[in-house]
Order: structure tokens, then sequence, then C-alpha cells
């Protein structure tokens, strides 16, 4: 993909972006920084913890609603969140490989488990299509602040908000949270998207009945279009990542539950203990089958018909053009949104070769409800055939696709029998 302009010029007037274009590590220190209590300060004026507290109120009161409809927050009493998880093995494998000794204790908060929509976005992008819902239906006299709030669930409430239309401009994340809860509130949505966003999100939004208008341009075309045609339409709401306090204020919510869940660990921050924040960020998307294979390989391939594939545990195999033809071309997430049957996802979660975040994408782009997420601890891609004697973790693998075979092709009139055949995944 070109550079484009503006790109180019942050690489030309700095040498840190011109690093980062030539795929260097390197580090940045920001020449703006102001003390602590001069920027939280600012913020206040803007923002203050007040008017977070009320944001999470709201998500509180919403939380019979979101019960209702989303069975999967059950366990969460309706609230939109994610675990807070010990990644000790990172930890130790990053002190192995890279030489980096973190003290203290290594967590990762795991938004890209948030439920709804699978995306990082999901907290702050329904925050901000909920409190419209209910900006509109407190006007309306459609509900009181005393009501309970699963009243949204209600026909007649779906019919009203059917009048009303949300619109956003995303590369994917933002667009399936705010997508996906409007489209089930019963807002007409169209979301903005660039060329680059994925196809499997774009089809799941289309599978939601969302209106989705994509762009030959950036991002950046995507949301000002997005944003000219909002405007023109008095029924229209416009979620503008860049500017929009209801949706930052949805994202901020995440830092009040996280001390809960810090206090539950037993761990304190304070002076004396202090934690410090990693935040890794970048442009979205998501991987896809063509990191498996190497431009190298590749060429190899359509010289010689195949490549070779070298092994750590077995001799070198020789890979068809065939395959590589495949692995380019494939959207396993399209695949799996195509496929109506219900799938057995099964994964170890010690698997270096293929990130088990995929067993779980996997199943929630299927929609099938009778679908099967199967984790097996300390299993890694090779169902540690070569790690253990007894062959418990491939014998586990095994018995939970017969399990699931079984109760799937022998259910006669069920959902998971009328809508395709079951196809199990390890």
């Amino acid at each position: 993909m070109p550079i484009k302009p503006y790109a180019q010029e942050m690489i030309d007037r700095d040498p840190v972006f011109r690093d980062i274009a030539e795929l260097k590590e390197t580090v940045w220190i920001n020449d703006k920084y102001l003390p602590f209590e001069m920027v939280d300060a600012v913020c206040q004026l803007v923002v203050d913890d007040e008017d977070i507290a009320d944001a999470d109120a709201r998500l509180r009161k919403f939380a019979s609603y979101i019960r209702k409809c989303f069975p999967e927050t059950e366990a969460d009493g309706g609230l939109i969140e994610s675990p807070l998880e010990d990644i000790s093995n990172m930890q130790a494998a990053l002190k192995d490989k890279c030489g980096a000794d973190i003290p203290g204790r290594l967590l990762l908060k795991m938004d890209s488990h948030l439920p709804i929509a699978g995306s990082v976005k999901a907290r702050g992008g329904i925050y901000e299509v909920l409190k419209h819902a209910e900006d509109l239906a407190l006007a309306e006299g459609m509900i009181t602040e005393d009501d309970d709030y699963a009243r949204f669930a209600d026909d007649d409430m779906k019919e009203f908000f059917g009048r009303y239309t949300v619109q956003v401009g995303s590369t994917g994340n933002l667009g399936l949270s705010i997508g996906i809860m409007s489209a089930f509130l019963g807002f007409k949505v169209k979301v903005h998207m660039s060329a680059d966003a994925k196809q499997w999100k774009k089809d799941m939004l289309r599978s939601k009945g969302v209106d989705v208008i994509e762009y030959e341009d950036d991002y950046s075309k995507a949301v000002a279009e997005g944003r000219r045609l909002s405007d023109m339409d008095p029924m229209s709401y416009f979620v503008d990542d860049e500017y929009s306090i209801p949706l930052f204020l949805g994202y901020a919510v995440a830092a009040g539950r996280m001390v809960k869940q810090l206090e539950e660990k037993g761990i304190t921050v304070d002076s004396d203990h202090p934690m410090i924040v990693y935040v890794p960020c970048g442009v979205g998307g998501a991987p896809d089958l063509s990191d498996m294979l190497s431009d190298e390989d590749y060429a190899e391939a359509k010289k010689n018909g195949y490549f070779t594939m070298e092994y750590d545990f077995r001799d070198p195999s020789e890979v068809s053009l065939q395959w590589c033809e495949d692995v380019k071309n494939t959207d396993v997430l399209k695949v799996f949104s195509a496929f109506e049957g219900p799938v057995c996802a099964i994964y170890g979660t010690e698997d270096k070769d293929v990130d088990p975040v995929w067993s779980k994408r996997i199943c929630e782009t299927n929609q099938n409800k009778a679908s099967v997420l199967y984790p097996i601890e300390g299993m890694d891609h090779t169902f540690n055939v070569f790690s253990e004697d007894d062959r418990h973790s491939l014998k586990d693998a095994v018995h939970e696709t017969g399990t699931f075979l079984a109760a799937t092709l022998g259910a006669s009139g069920t959902d998971s029998s009328a809508s395709g055949a079951a196809e199990p995944l390890a």
C-alpha cells in the first residue's frame, strides 16, 4: 500500500516517523509533556469524575436490558466487561527472549473478549448508543428514569427507534459495536467504512441489517463523509470517534471497574506500589491466513509447484502451490460467517502457531446457537503428542469432537440440524 501524502510529510519532518515507516524499533518521548496535575485540571473541565460515575450508573440501569437481550453477559449481571488476568507465562517469555526483566506481576486487561460486539470498542460504542436511545425515549415520554430499562426490549420501543438513524465512520471495531447495538434497538444504521476494512466485518454488519457504505479512500474520508451525510438528516445521529464525549465516557468506565478487579486479586496500587500501564495500539484489522505464508515460500511454490516446509519434530514436507493459493485467498471469518451450521472450535491454551483468539472469533462470527468453544488447558498446536506419553490432550479433543457430532448430527429438528451440517474445527 503506497504511503499517503500526509504520512510522507510526517516522515520527512520527524526521524521517529521515518524509523517507524522503515519498521525499525524506536521510542518517542512527548516533547509537549506536562505534569499530571496540570493535565488533570484541564481534563476535569471537559470530563470529570462525576461524569464517569454517571456513565457507570447508566450502564448499570441498562444491565437488565443487556442481560435480557444478550445472555452471554449473564455472568457479569448484564455489564459489558472483560476479565483481568495474570500472564506470568508471557512475563517469563519476555525475560527469556527479550531480556526484559519485568518486576512485580504482569496483567492483561482482556478487552478483546468484551461481549456482544466482540470488539475492543464495545464498551464505549455501545454506551453511546444506549445513551442516545435513552435521551430520545425520555424526551418523547416513552420511559421515565424510574422504569426498568428492560423496557427497551419491547416491540413498541423498536418501532419508535426505527424512526431514527445512527451513523458512524469506522475501519471495523467501532462500526461493529455501534452497528450491532443500534440495529438491535431498532435504529436504522449506516456504517461508513474505508476500503481497508476487513470483509468479514462488513459481512457481519450487513447480516444484522446495517447499511454498510464503502469508500475507496482511507478512514478519514469515511468519517468526513459520514459526518456530512448525517448532518443533512435531522433524524440522524453521528457517532464521532474523534470528538465524542459520550464515547470517551463509555471507555472511561473501565478504570473504576478495574479498581475492583485489582482489589479482588489483592493488588494494592499507590505511590509505593505503582502500576505501569502499557497500551498497544494500531489501525485495527484482524489477522488472516496469509500470515502463515512468507513471500519467499510463495515465490518458491510458484516456481516449482511447491515449497519445502521445515519442522522441529518431523522430516520436511512439500507444500503445494494450491495450498498457498488457498491461504492467500481465504478469508476464514467470512467463510464461517456464511456457514449456517454449528461449529465446534477446539483449541489449546498454549498454541503458539495459531492464536487461540481465532477460535473465539470463529464462533462469534458463525453465530449458530449450537456452536461450541472448547479450550484444552496447556495444549499446544500439535495436541501435545510430542510431550504427553498418555496423549490425554489429544484424547480430550477427540472425545469432545465425538460428543459435539453426536449432539448436533443426531439432534433432529433442532436449529443446528436445520441450518447445515456440523463442522468440527481444531
